[in-house]
């Protein structure tokens, strides 16, 4: 089952996640993936459309995913 869970990333947003389940902490999407970058924590792809992109528009300094910290999800 999904659920719409908010998140606030630390810099004044606040984003609803479709979360599957938290996992050591982390909310995760259907795939067992970080919910918030999907398993992309630093934006390589650089896909405007999810929303970890939007993250990184707004703290282009950021060192990685503010919900996974970089941790294989």
């Amino acid at each position: 089952m999904i659920s719409k869970v908010e998140f606030l990333p630390g810099d004044g947003t606040e984003i609803i996640l479709d979360v599957a389940y938290i996992g050591e902490g982390v909310a995760l999407d259907e795939h067992g993936d970080c919910a918030y970058c999907h398993g992309d924590p630093c934006n390589e792809s650089g896909q405007p459309d999810i929303k970890i992109a939007g993250f990184y528009a707004r703290n282009p300094k950021a060192p990685t995913c503010p919900n996974c910290f970089g941790k294989p999800t």
